[in-house]
């Protein structure tokens, strides 16, 4: 019924399952792992119509090579670290696939840029409140939390102000779809002033990537339910695949637990950088520089 809230209520119980039935953070990391390759396999095989489309458009080379250069010295040099980068990506990521499903369910057009931003900054304040108060980053201490719970309550106040005054342009179901996970954030932030979840930056990377299993699949059905089955099942297999790979299946081609950590880096940040490029899910401007 409330198609976006439900894929995001639905991968927090996934997250929250597989972390529960984990023996250690360890093992729970390479199952992570295995889920993040083909997230990041299959996000450049379904991407292969906009990197056609980024060639063409000769006119925006210049700006493009000034940015992927940049991307690849923030992979070789490794900065800014992840901590910066995922961050920014998973924000993104939040916001704009929320905007998208809203942008063509309106009665008639609306600016939307300052309901954007209002999501932008409610989902990024969580992140720093959530990780501030349970696993805390050295980045994070740059300000104190006082100043990400003023962030996060304004931002909040704008969103449901703007969201109500867009209620006669909505259908009812949809505006609880943009309402019920907000409303879920609120009290796990709220909650996490006063006692502590244990929530580690794993925990939101793994619910990023569980969020992209579910997300392009209302898409795919567009093309057939052939689409959707041919999607789970190359996830699937390359979880596996993956899987084999780590300690967790002791495999004779197993590889040490050294490499695969760097191996996750690496491809992270490729990841990260090449959907600034390829993604939907971002500003429109960033969009149309590629």
């Amino acid at each position: 019924m409330f198609p976006h809230s439900l894929i995001r209520m639905l991968s927090i119980f996934i997250v929250f399952g597989i972390l529960k039935l984990s023996p250690s953070r360890t093992e729970y990391f390479w199952i992570l792992f295995s889920f993040a390759m083909p997230h990041f396999i299959l996000a450049l095989v379904y991407s292969q119509k906009y990197i056609k489309t980024a060639f063409q458009h000769t006119q925006n080379y210049p700006a493009a090579i000034a940015f992927l250069s940049l991307g690849a010295l923030s992979i070789y040099y490794r900065y800014p670290a992840l901590s910066f980068y995922f961050p920014l990506h998973h924000v993104l990521s939040e916001t704009y696939s929320a905007h998208n499903s809203i942008r063509g369910n309106l009665k008639k057009p609306l600016n939307l840029n300052l309901f954007v931003s209002s999501r932008f900054f409610l989902n990024l304040f969580a992140y720093c409140i959530l990780l501030m108060r349970n696993n805390p980053y050295d980045y994070l201490n740059t300000f104190p939390l006082i100043i990400y719970v003023v962030g996060f309550f304004i931002s909040c106040y704008i969103f449901f102000s703007i969201l109500f005054r867009m209620r006669l342009n909505l259908k009812k179901t949809m505006q609880m779809d943009h309402v019920v996970f907000e409303l879920t954030m609120i009290f796990f932030v709220v909650a996490s002033l006063f006692f502590r979840f244990n929530i580690h930056v794993n925990d939101i990377i793994f619910y990023h990537i569980v969020t992209w299993v579910f997300l392009p699949i209302k898409g795919m059905k567009k093309s057939g339910f052939g689409s959707v089955r041919k999607f789970l099942f190359w996830y699937v297999v390359l979880i596996l695949l993956t899987l084999s790979f780590t300690p967790l299946a002791k495999t004779a081609w197993g590889l040490s637990p050294q490499m695969l950590g760097d191996q996750f880096i690496l491809l992270t940040y490729i990841h990260i950088i090449t959907s600034f490029a390829l993604s939907r899910t971002n500003p429109r401007w960033l969009i149309r520089m590629f």
